[in-house]
């Protein structure tokens, strides 16, 4: 029978998939609760330790630790916190002074740590995982390029301005034979900072791409070009780095942001430290991950040539709102742009970009391109999402402009 009898024997019941089958008396709670007990002690106990939070980071680690079915233990330290020396679990992933911290006091784990980021006192002591700081400022940059930005300008209180990501951004844009303007501020004081950065914002020359190294940062820039009367995006363009859409999404105008990947950082730390628990040997190199590009708002949605040319301006907006209908073409963009084809096509020579038909393609190219990033659907629900219609000219585009099939495309995603 199946049921719920009150004593306990455990030679009188077997497991049926999902159902216990008592053949006497059992007490079926018990047998249970012995089952998820040896259950959970199989399981491995893993603690994400951090003095720098971010949620995804933290998400990042969590997918990973659900795929390997782990217990996954989360502690936020405050400055001169330790991670307790009594953690009797299997293996940790922290960062900064915490690293030298597990190292000295728990040397049970016998070096069953990883490191977020690549600098500090655990450095090469054991495996690390940080964003691209480079490459996130090359992604910056080289949309700004695509753009027709040739003047640029930087933001950052004084504490942060040697950081990698701004001597990085100086310098390539030293070496590209452009202008950088560094807005540099030395006051700790918000509203001191605040009306330091509205004048150097209305001192920037027209068609200033401005970049900062985090949204936090980026956000002051809007507040201060908002006040100061300096219009965004028509005047100046701004672009953060980290994506985070709780800055970047409520913002008026939108934020423009470089999404530098924490949740594949959160991942990838993840399932090193799954290898150095099964005994794998690790490299202490940095394990560098690349961001997945631009995220664009409305704080960068106008290009140079559309902050100079209304008319060329107006037919983007109505390419960037209809792009993925796939009936939409070069007759209709035309008709919503209050325009002739022909004055169209004259409209996108004079400003030396691709023509109508092909800007259309490339956008539909880009979303095609993120959804493959994003994973898990279908080549013909991509196709049908970013506009192209069918999988064969999905492939067709894909194949002209990239050389690759989208499927090789996916592939090297996953390098």
């Amino acid at each position: 029978m199946i049921g719920r009898p009150q004593s306990f024997h455990p030679k009188s019941a077997h497991y049926v998939g999902e159902y216990i089958i008592v053949h006497n008396c059992v007490n079926y709670r018990a047998l249970w609760a012995g089952r998820a007990y040896a259950y959970s002690m199989s399981r491995k106990n893993v603690l994400l330790s951090l003095l720098w939070y971010h949620p995804k980071i933290h998400e990042g680690v969590a997918h990973y630790a659900g795929e390997q079915h782990w217990n996954l233990h989360f502690q936020r330290v405050s400055a001169g916190g330790h991670i307790p020396a009594s953690w009797t679990g299997d293996g940790v992933i922290t960062g900064g002074q915490l690293v030298e911290d597990v190292i000295q006091n728990i040397p049970r784990l016998k070096g069953k740590v990883v490191q977020l980021g690549h600098s500090g006192d655990g450095a090469k002591k054991v495996p690390c995982v940080s964003d691209d700081h480079e490459g996130v400022v090359d992604a910056a940059i080289d949309y700004f390029l695509e753009n027709g930005f040739r003047t640029f300008a930087s933001f950052s209180p004084l504490l942060d301005n040697e950081s990698v990501r701004m001597r990085h951004f100086r310098k390539r844009i030293s070496e590209l034979g452009h202008d950088c303007i560094s807005l540099v501020c030395e006051h700790e004081d918000w509203r001191e900072r605040h009306d330091w950065l509205v004048e150097g914002v209305r001192g920037l020359p027209s068609s200033t791409a401005v970049f900062s190294q985090n949204d936090e940062y980026a956000s002051e820039v809007l507040q201060a070009a908002m006040d100061g009367g300096v219009p965004v995006p028509s005047q100046i363009s701004v672009m953060g780095v980290r994506n985070d859409a709780l800055i970047c999404e409520y913002l008026r105008p939108k934020l423009s942001s470089v999404d530098n990947n924490l949740f594949g950082v959160g991942y990838k730390a993840a399932s090193l430290l799954d290898q150095l628990m099964n005994g794998e040997e690790v490299s202490c190199e940095p394990h560098i991950i690349k961001p997945l590009g631009v995220v664009e708002r409305e704080s960068t949605s106008m290009s140079v040539a559309e902050q100079k040319d209304p008319a060329y301006h107006r037919a983007m907006l109505e390419l960037k709102a209809n792009h993925l209908d796939q009936n939409f073409s070069c007759n209709a963009l035309a008709d919503l742009s209050g325009m002739s084809l022909r004055n169209l096509y004259k409209v996108f020579e004079r400003h030396a970009v691709a023509s109508p038909a092909t800007e259309i393609q490339l956008m539909r190219l880009r979303e095609a391109k993120r959804l493959l990033e994003k994973g898990g659907l279908t080549m013909e629900i991509v196709a049908e999402r970013s506009g192209f219609g069918s999988a064969r000219a999905l492939y067709k585009v894909f194949r002209q402009h990239e050389g690759m099939s989208p499927g090789e495309y996916r592939k090297r995603l996953k390098l």
